[in-house]
This record gives structure tokens, sequence and C-alpha cells, in this order.
């Protein structure tokens, strides 16, 4: 595994921030991209919903790689396209942002199926539970053989900022447990995070087909 002592290898600080991922769970995409890579006859694909320091950082460390981004904001669509240059850069109006409502914006989460499958796909944007519902009800389009989904970070539904909605139309907490249950290869973890919430909050889920 990569060596995670020296946390420097893991930030990318642009203007008045740095990119909240920690060394640690980078350094598990690091080498999973590394193996990868080094088995296929073509770039690796990377595909992120939810744009940002952390895709000045991909592009940046893996040259090699296509990058592909989604974001749903427009204003910061706009600004990160001062900072980077992916494959593909994409802008489609997240509705309902950190909720599971169904009346969004469809054309957020298939409008970059047309480049897929991918090899990673790290869902980190808007809309998150109707993104990893559709990729994982559809993961032969989206995801290549051996290739892995992961949801990052729960801490917003930690402290109930992220609610969906139940069958009255009525706002509740997230069934985590259910989307995991009807998604059995799907598996909740957790892995140190560094952001405002410290060492504490980084959670995550990951799909591996």
């Amino acid at each position: 595994m990569t060596d995670i002592l020296d946390s420097s290898k893991f930030q990318k600080k642009i203007e008045d921030g740095f990119m909240e991922m920690s060394p640690l769970a980078l350094s598990v995409l690091d080498d999973f991209i590394k193996d990868r890579q080094s088995k296929l006859d073509r770039p690796f694909k990377l595909l992120e919903f939810g744009s940002g320091r952390s895709t000045v950082y991909w592009c940046e460390k893996y040259p090699e790689i296509e990058v592909y981004s989604v974001e749903g904001d427009k204003d910061w669509f706009e600004k990160v396209k001062t900072w980077v240059n992916p494959k593909i850069y994409e802008f489609h109006e997240a509705t309902n942002y950190y909720t599971s409502d169904t009346k969004f914006n469809i054309d957020y989460v298939i409008s970059i199926l047309k480049y897929g499958p991918f090899d990673l796909i790290l869902n980190d944007g808007a809309m998150r539970e109707v993104v990893g519902n559709f990729i994982l009800e559809n993961a032969d389009d989206f995801i290549t053989d051996g290739g892995m989904y992961l949801r990052h970070d729960y801490e917003k539904a930690i402290i109930g900022d992220w609610v969906g909605f139940n069958q009255f139309g009525n706002k509740e907490p997230l069934d985590y447990e259910g989307f995991v249950s009807r998604n059995p290869k799907y598996s909740l973890i957790t892995i140190n995070g560094n952001g405002k919430w410290g060492y504490k909050c980084e959670m995550g889920g990951i799909y591996k087909r």
C-alpha cells in the first residue's frame, strides 16, 4: 500500500482551501488506480460527480488517465474551469441538492453515461442518493468489469442535513441500511477524514463489479 506518512502527497491547496479527502482514502484509491492501470491496454477512466480541488488533484497526479467530471452548481462549475481542464467536464443543474426527492434533474445523472463505462466512479457531489441508486441499478453500463464505485463521506447525514422523502412525501432521514440491503454487493465502510470534522467522520460506501 502507498505510504501515507507524508500527508503532503495527498493534499491539494488552491486559493483559500484544501481538498478534503483523507490521505488514507486517497492511498486506497491510489493503489487501485495504479494496479488497474497496469492491467489495461487503454487509459484508466475516472468519473466524479462533484468537482473541485479533487479534480485538479486527479488530473495532475495521474496525467495518463482520463478524468470525467459532472458538476451541479453553475457558479462552482465556472470557478473550477479556471483551475483545471479534465477530458470531459459538464454542468447539469442539480435539483433538490442533498436529498433523494424524486423531482430531480435526471440529466445530472445520465448525461455522462455516453462516455462510460468507467473504472472508478466517485460520488461526491449533489443528489448523492439519486446518483447512487441509478448507478447501481445500471452498474453494467456505468462500471467496467473489476471497476469500483465509491460513495464519499456521510458526515452531513450524521448531523441530519441530508434527508430523503418517504412514500407520503414527508422528509425523513435517508435509509442507508435499506440502500445497502437493496444492493448486497455494496459495503458501508468508514475511513478517517481530514475535513472540518477532523479525523472522525469521512465515511463512505464501496461497490466493486
